[in-house]
């Protein structure tokens, strides 16, 4: 995916929820990474917002992109839902308050991880025999917070099979 088909898929994206009701989307901070002493694109970095008209709840999702030999690939995202206060700066805030998030970092040597209801508990890749969260993706996210919305936990709503 390259820096024009990423940014049509943030549009995708947002059409795909637009008929869920109490959504309401910021606009995403899409920031390309140029080179210094040309035109081609080396990445670039994405924070988005999702806010809740029912509740003080927020969605972040973050990516970062960044180019390889075979092309361009993610380099790391974090998707966060929890709750939020009205004074905060919501695509730069620390989460420590959190529902769900899923970390794109190894941490330990143990994969990526998801957080279960609290910043401190943590479930990592290598506790688990699925899903492999390194494939996670914002409309997958953003669908699974639904179903914890609607009384599901974080282990039925993303599905995870604990070893």
């Amino acid at each position: 995916m390259d820096y024009g088909e990423f940014k049509a898929s943030l549009q995708h994206l947002k059409n795909k929820f637009k008929a869920t009701p109490g959504l309401r989307w910021g606009k995403p901070r899409l920031r390309p990474k140029t080179d210094p002493f040309g035109s081609d694109t080396l990445g670039w970095d994405l924070t988005w917002v999702v806010t809740f008209e029912a509740s003080l709840d927020f969605i972040r999702l973050k990516e970062s992109w960044k180019t390889t030999p075979g092309g361009f690939s993610r380099s790391f995202f974090t998707y966060h839902y929890g709750p939020y206060e009205a004074h905060w700066t919501l695509e730069t805030v620390e989460c420590n308050k959190v529902v769900v998030r899923i970390d794109g970092i190894n941490y330990f040597g143990k994969g990526y991880h998801i957080h279960d209801s609290a910043k401190d508990k943590r479930i990592f890749q290598d506790q688990l025999e699925g899903p492999d969260l390194g494939k996670s993706e914002m409309d997958q996210f953003i669908k699974n917070v639904m179903k914890i919305r609607y009384g599901k936990t974080v282990v039925e709503a993303f599905e995870l099979k604990l070893k």
